[in-house]
């Protein structure tokens, strides 16, 4: 549909006396396969939040470089669980060793597709390069 959904998920602390319910929280998204993945990826990151006091990962990404051929490794990005796999580059070269940027919206990563060793940095979100600033 082209609706939203909303989910009520619970978890409960079974060892508790008291206050079993460690998780009780709605979640929102659009009506579609993707919405309800985000919505289990949430509740996902809450669970590990609450049990570690840390972030968790269900929302993130994983950069990596994938080999056609012995002379083609092209840049790609899928979700944490190997969901959306996607190329970010399709440069029929050789990319090497990705790097996200602190907000996690661009990667680095060294490319070859000029011949020679280069640091290049593309946008995930639109897949616009942006310039790498050489220091001196």
């Amino acid at each position: 549909g082209n609706g939203s959904m909303s989910v009520e998920a619970r978890l409960w602390d079974l060892k508790a006396v008291q206050n079993r319910e460690a998780i009780g929280q709605r979640f929102g998204s659009d009506d579609t396969d993707a919405g309800a993945r985000l919505i289990a990826h949430r509740f996902a990151d809450a669970i590990v939040d609450l049990i570690s006091g840390g972030r968790g990962i269900a929302q993130t990404s994983i950069a990596y470089v994938s080999e056609r051929t012995q002379a083609i490794k092209e840049l790609y990005v899928m979700d944490y669980d190997g969901n959306n796999a996607h190329a970010l580059t399709a440069y029929k070269s050789i990319v090497m060793t990705p790097a996200w940027s602190p907000d996690g919206e661009k990667v680095a990563f060294t490319s070859y597709r000029r011949g020679i060793p280069d640091i290049e940095i593309l946008s995930r979100i639109d897949n616009r390069p942006y310039p790498f600033e050489r220091i001196g």
